[in-house]
């Protein structure tokens, strides 16, 4: 019985510590993004840090969030097609 956790829910709580961190939703930044864009958009792990928001937050922070996101990429469209 291992108690490490799922890789998705690593991922998953990258994406709430991006919102809460940027303000804003990593897949969706405009707000403006259909259902099917935003999906497109996890499913290609497409993000970045190219927002005002991240010049307040600690490097370290930012870094934390790069590595589950990144080295999950692959998992995400597996995911997807289940």
């Amino acid at each position: 019985m291992s108690h490490l956790p799922s890789p998705f829910a690593c991922r998953a709580l990258g994406v709430i510590m991006y919102v809460i961190l940027s303000a804003y939703h990593p897949f969706d930044p405009d707000g403006a993004a259909s259902p099917d864009e935003i999906q497109a958009n996890i499913a290609a792990c497409r993000f970045d840090f190219n927002d005002p928001a991240w010049g307040a937050v600690s490097g370290a922070w930012g870094a934390a969030l790069r590595l589950p996101a990144c080295s999950l990429a692959d998992a995400a469209p597996a995911a997807a097609a289940a």
